[in-house]
């Protein structure tokens, strides 16, 4: 759409314009009229369906860019707690086992670890348990020495406790006196 020399009006393809028959101006509409059909062509019926459509289309966009982002932070989290759970898992049964550095089997095992679907751990195609078990067995020096009983001891051991001043105090009179 073009404005008419002097005047205001707009040119709209027709050939009548103030009087004038320019074919600069014709070709002008019939290009105007071409692009008119070929939007009604592709099922537009103005340009501005076509600016909605774009801007639809812009937050589509918008929005694939924001899921692959909460997709990617949601695989990070993924993995963050699975690690974790193995973690957990493997500390508490080298715990249990009486691993002498239960962080140090965690660091052994978390590459060759796998979660399953039910959360079970497994190591080397083991579940876990047994792995630890096996692993006691191959490395005893890894792990601390059972608390059985000998003969001739009860196998309980009190652990030393600090004395608190008082009873520091009391301990020296004692003595001197």
């Amino acid at each position: 759409m073009e404005k008419n020399g002097n005047t205001s009006e707009i040119n709209t393809g027709n050939t009548t314009n103030n009087g004038s028959n320019d074919s600069n101006e014709t070709g002008k509409g019939n290009t105007l009229n071409e692009f008119s059909q070929k939007l009604k062509e592709l099922g537009f019926n103005s340009l501005e369906e076509v600016a909605k459509l774009k801007e639809e289309y812009n937050k589509i966009l918008k929005q694939k860019e924001h899921n692959k982002s909460l997709e990617e932070k949601l695989l990070k989290l993924e993995k963050l707690y699975k690690t974790e759970k193995i973690r957990s898992e493997v500390i508490k049964l080298a715990t249990k086992y009486n691993a002498i550095e239960p962080e140090d089997l965690f660091i052994l095992t978390k590459e060759k670890a796998e979660i399953t679907e039910d959360g079970n751990i497994f190591i080397d195609g083991k579940p876990l348990e047994e792995f630890v078990k096996e692993l006691k067995e191959k490395r005893p020096h890894w792990f601390k020495a059972d608390d059985k009983e000998g003969s001739g001891t009860s196998g309980i051991k009190e652990p030393k406790r600090e004395l608190s001043a008082r009873e520091k105090i009391a301990k020296i009179k004692k003595f001197k006196g």
